[in-house]
Order: structure tokens, then C-alpha cells, then sequence
């Protein structure tokens, strides 16, 4: 079943970056194997990559499963004869609905041979890619990691990797000049160094967290949250998949947090506070929640 096939790689792609960069070594060691699933049928791949576009991880996954159960297989003759509204049902933009149709059309009348990307170089499966309506440069990168399981993939375009990056180093914003940096370093495995910045944007491993005033750092793990102390009764519990905060104090954490918010409001923030003693959740929400919520105390 191409759904159990996952990106092959070993120790020789991880021995190498773990040589050229001791963060991402540490994280490597933290977190394991990676298992990122891929899906060969190049054009099965094409759908679930334009269904993907601008939206959620956890949407993605629910339109993909209903696809799947639909059509069994995911083929061009399919998808090209059946309505575009009953696309839509599916969860399926009319926009995106027209790209998927098209690209099934010009494969059934031979105008794209979907099937000779596998024989391109990596520039040339982009360019041809690209030509069709619907398909953007992260698209095409999308889909040469996630079915042709190209081993040299950083994309620039991809928001999850930049979050990891900025994560895993301390950086307040990846420009394309600190991103090629970062891609020449991993280079010839960016693909292997990719799914482990995904690993880290998801909240795979704590990133430990400067921590000013001497409050006490729990780290929760499994579930990449990270606890801070802010006073006897009360703990501060932010997910680490959405930021990565530094300098928060354990008093007076309200003045030094709301800056570190603003500072990092490019990130969707779960924040939950807790009494200690019970582990009651009295408030969860994003940023503004936190900031109207801050000093419930029962």
C-alpha cells in the first residue's frame, strides 16, 4: 500500500549532518528515526500536494482520508470524470478542484507525461512542474520530497521548515541569505535535514529556553510543552510547537511575557494556566485569551 511507504534514508545521511551541525546532532539524537510518509503514485501525489496548499496539517489529512475512501485509488481517469461540485464536497476549494482536473486532463491527452519527471534533474521536475496551473515552486519541492524522495529538498517556501529553523536557532525571522546558509550546510541531504526541522516546528523535542529571574524550567516532553513556575500555585504552560520563548521571569513574568508575545506574534500561541496542586485547567486560548486571562487565579 503506497500509504505504509515512508522517505528512506539511514545512518550515513544522518551520521553526515549530525557532522556538520551539533544543534541539529542533538536534535537527531533526541528524536530518532523520523518516519515521513510519502506517496509514489506521482499523481496521487500532485492532488495530495495541491489539496494542501494554505491550510492546516490536521485539514489536509481529513480531505486526503475522505479522497482515499472514495476512490480506493487516486488516478487522473478518476478525478477527471466526475463533476467538479462533488469535488467540493470533499472539503475541496473550486479553485483548487479546477487545478487537480486539469492536471488529470493533460495527462490523459498526453500533453504532460507525469511519468518522465522521475528520470529529471531536480531544477528541470520544478520548471515542468510549475507549467501547471495551480503549481508553485513549494508545491513542486513538496512533491519531489514526498514522492520522488529527491534527497536534497530545503524549501524556502515552506512556513513549517522556517519555524523550525528560527526554533532550533534562536533566529527572529530565516531571510533567503540565511537560508541558503542553512542549505548549503545540509547539502547533500537537505531532505533528511528538512523532516527533522518539521520534527522540531512540531514540537518533537523542548528547546531549552534562557530563562531570567530564576524561574524553574519543567519540561513536559512528550507532549513538547514546556512549564515555567510563576508562583507557588501557579504554572505557566506553553506548547513548544508554536514559540519559542526566551526570557521570562517567574514575578513578573506579565511585563517581560507580553513583549516576548508581540515579539514572537507570528506564532499561534496555546497558552495554558494551571493551579499546581490539581492540574486544573483555568484558562487555554491563543495570546489575547492569555493577556484578558492572566490573573485568574481560581
Amino acid at each position: 500500500n503506497d500509504m505504509e511507504k515512508y522517505f528512506q534514508y539511514g545512518e550515513k545521511e544522518l551520521s553526515y549532518l549530525k557532522s556538520k551541525d551539533k544543534r541539529l546532532a542533538e536534535v537527531i539524537d533526541k528524536v530518532g528515526m523520523v518516519k515521513r510518509r510519502v506517496i509514489p503514485d506521482l499523481f496521487a501525489a500532485l492532488v495530495h500536494s495541491i489539496v494542501g496548499q494554505q491550510i492546516s496539517t490536521r485539514a489536509h489529512e481529513t480531505i486526503w482520508q475522505k479522497l482515499l475512501t472514495h476512490f480506493g485509488t487516486i488516478t487522473p481517469a478518476a478525478i477527471a470524470s466526475i463533476p467538479r461540485e462533488e469535488l467540493q464536497r470533499f472539503g475541496i476549494t473550486f479553485r483548487k478542484a479546477d487545478y487537480i482536473q486539469s492536471a488529470a486532463r493533460k495527462i490523459i491527452s498526453g500533453e504532460f507525461d507525469i511519468k518522465e519527471l522521475h528520470g529529471m534533474a531536480d531544477a528541470e521536475v520544478c520548471n515542468r512542474l510549475s507549467a501547471l496551473d495551480g503549481i508553485g515552486i513549494w508545491t513542486a519541492e513538496m512533491m519531489m520530497l514526498h514522492s520522488l524522495q529527491r534527497p536534497d529538498i530545503l524549501s524556502f517556501g515552506d512556513l513549517a521548515m522556517q519555524r523550525g529553523l528560527r526554533m532550533l536557532y534562536h533566529h527572529r525571522k530565516i531571510t533567503r541569505k540565511l537560508f541558503e546558509k542553512y542549505r548549503r550546510r545540509y547539502s547533500p541531504y537537505g531532505s533528511v535535514a528538512c523532516i527533522y526541522l518539521w520534527a522540531v516546528s512540531a514540537g518533537a523535542v523542548v528547546i531549552a529556553c534562557e530563562v531570567h529571574g530564576g524561574g524553574h524550567i519543567h519540561h513536559i516532553r512528550q507532549r513538547g510543552q514546556l512549564a515555567l513556575i510563576v508562583a507557588p500555585e501557579l504554572l505557566l504552560v506553553f506548547s513548544t510547537r508554536q514559540m519559542d520563548a526566551d526570557f521570562i521571569g517567574p514575578n513578573h513574568f506579565a511585563s517581560v511575557f507580553v513583549p516576548v508575545l508581540r515579539r514572537y506574534v507570528f506564532f499561534r500561541v496555546d497558552l495554558t494556566v494551571v493551579h499546581k496542586s490539581d492540574h486544573i485547567a483555568l484558562f487555554d486560548g491563543v495570546a489575547t485569551g492569555f493577556l484578558a486571562g492572566a490573573g485568574v487565579r481560581d
